[in-house]
């Protein structure tokens, strides 16, 4: 639940909530980090939505890279739940980096 705000929270509030919350005990929040490198990026992106397709079902995780040649199929319908079948609808972390980057260079 967002620190400030008031329920419904608005997007933005929850994305700065997500950006500021401890994600790891080494990694208190992402939003002191400065000189961000893609690799480190995308793996604090993964231990956020987490680490369940690594280490349960040995694949790249949707959440970094749907929509590119490293994925196909398999998802977790819902916490706990993963079906080897269902295919990600939504663009990975790591396509929508890569296309924010092509258009403006400058802004991560």
């Amino acid at each position: 639940m967002p620190a400030s705000g008031k329920f419904p929270y608005t997007w933005e509030e929850s994305a700065i909530d997500a950006i500021k919350m401890k994600v790891t005990d080494k990694i208190n929040g992402l939003d002191g980090k400065e000189g961000w490198v893609l690799n480190e990026a995308l793996y604090l992106f993964e231990i956020y939505n987490g680490l369940g397709y690594r280490k349960y079902h040995n694949m790249n995780s949707p959440y970094l890279w749907s929509y590119t040649q490293w994925y196909t199929m398999g998802k977790y319908a819902y916490d706990g739940v993963f079906s080897a079948s269902l295919v990600d609808k939504q663009i990975g972390t790591a396509p929508l980096l890569a296309m924010i980057e092509s258009k403006d260079a400058g802004w991560i």
